[in-house]
């Protein structure tokens, strides 16, 4: 029941937000994660390694699907 209930929240609030809004955002967390991975990799190769990676991915993604 909870669950239908902040699935029905979460879906109105994405409806309101137009997607180009959603991929900026999402192209900011992609830099922002991406910058903490390559401060990382100093201390934990496997930690900042994965952090770079998920970040290039997030930014990536975004970019080719604002470009199309």
């Amino acid at each position: 029941m909870i669950d239908e209930i902040f699935e029905l929240i979460v879906d109105i609030f994405l409806d309101f937000i137009p997607n180009r809004i959603l991929k900026i955002v999402v192209i900011i967390i992609g830099v922002v994660t991406t910058g903490f991975g390559v401060q990382l990799l100093s201390e934990s190769l496997w930690t900042g390694g994965a952090l770079t990676v998920i970040g290039l991915f997030l930014m990536s993604g975004s970019l080719l699907s604002l470009i199309r």
